[in-house]
């Protein structure tokens, strides 16, 4: 598999956990260290 698609494959999976709401939970104290986790409205 080509890099470019390893990477579009990890970023699909990453979208889908961000809209998990059990892994939002998870990380409601917003300190994870993830941007994406800690800066979301």
């Amino acid at each position: 598999m080509p890099l470019d698609e390893r990477y579009e494959h990890v970023d699909a999976f990453w979208k889908r956990w961000q809209e998990r709401q059990t892994f939002l939970d998870a990380y409601a104290d917003r300190s994870s260290g993830v941007p994406e986790l800690d800066n979301r409205p």
